[in-house]
């Protein structure tokens, strides 16, 4: 029985990784002008089909647990999940060469794990050992597909090509850690209570999405791909330099891109306008004040000449 439902897992996760990969395949040919986001018009599709299916199901399930559970008991439950994926930010850490980062990801989860309570505590981040993330997309991005196309997965939402393959080996890595819970009900509680800790947490992000966005797509889409950016530099976005003409290598074509250039160029031109315009304005402004102190000058002097005359007749 446990053989079989195993088979049964690694088929679902295999018919997942099909899902993501080809959802969307009759509407994939037609692309935008966004080489960020060539695929726009099935990304789009898949995006509302995510939010529909969150709207119905995740986020009714998300705003109970935060009404049921207080602020303590969710956050330790966050801390729990975060130890769990310690040992891949490792694994990844060590795939990438980062051999002091791996340090650091093994020596959180033995801390937490032990002092920590099985992860309920972040006893590692008081202590002063901060937490990074890494992940097998990132792992690729290490070793040269930096750029990859975004792409909107069902159920699992914003990622890229290249993070799409990554998701897979996540999952088999997760896969490994339900084998030690018993009894088996346990495991999909437990997978259940992972799903709806994290989305409970991007409630608050949620909120401020869809009260500030005029399109939450673009939105998510530009904070995702930003992000990606952040990690895949370890914590650094690409900036100019302090001359001002060389920059950073990776993903600046996140900020600019064709038509960005092309109205920096005219706001440039625009602002030489108006340069223009504001020195002729004061120009004028400076000659019509010479003009007004002539003006005046010379029937003060008038005046003065009529007095000295006076002043000699008498």
């Amino acid at each position: 029985m446990a053989s079989r439902l195993r088979k049964l897992i690694i088929t679902a996760m295999c018919m997942l990784l099909g899902a993501v990969l080809l959802a969307g395949c009759g509407t994939i040919h037609k692309k935008s002008d966004n080489p960020r986001d060539p695929y726009e018009h099935r990304n789009r599709q898949v995006y509302r089909f995510n939010r529909g299916l969150d709207d119905m199901i995740l986020r009714p399930a998300a705003n109970f647990y935060n009404a049921m559970l207080p602020y303590r008991v969710r956050k330790s439950i966050t801390n729990f999940f975060d130890n769990l994926e310690e040992p891949i930010v490792a694994l990844n850490d060590i795939l990438q060469g980062e051999f002091k980062d791996a340090r650091v990801a093994v020596t959180r989860f033995l801390i937490n794990s032990t002092l920590g309570i099985a992860g309920l505590i972040d006893v590692a981040s008081h202590a002063g050992i901060p937490k990074h993330y890494e992940d097998f997309g990132l792992t690729f991005a290490k070793w040269g597909d930096k750029n990859s196309p975004y792409w909107v997965n069902p159920f699992l939402g914003p990622s890229t090509i290249r993070d799409s393959f990554g998701i897979t080996y996540n999952l088999i890595a997760l896969y490994f850690y339900p084998k030690f819970i018993y009894p088996g009900k346990t495991r999909y509680v437990a997978a259940t209570l992972y799903v709806i800790s994290h989305r409970a947490d991007l409630e608050e992000a949620q909120k401020l999405v869809e009260k500030a966005a005029l399109d939450p797509y673009a939105f998510e889409r530009d904070a995702f791909l930003q992000r990606r950016t952040f990690l895949m530099n370890n914590g650094k976005m690409p900036e100019d330099t302090k001359t001002g003409d060389k920059k950073s290598s990776g993903d600046d074509d996140l900020f600019i891109e064709g038509e960005d250039e092309e109205l920096l160029d005219t706001d440039e031109k625009t602002e030489e306008k108006d340069d223009t315009s504001t020195t002729k304005m004061l120009e004028s402004k400076k000659q019509t004040k010479i003009k007004d102190s002539v003006r005046f000058k010379i029937p003060c002097e008038e005046q003065v000449s009529k007095l000295i005359a006076d002043c000699k007749k008498s």
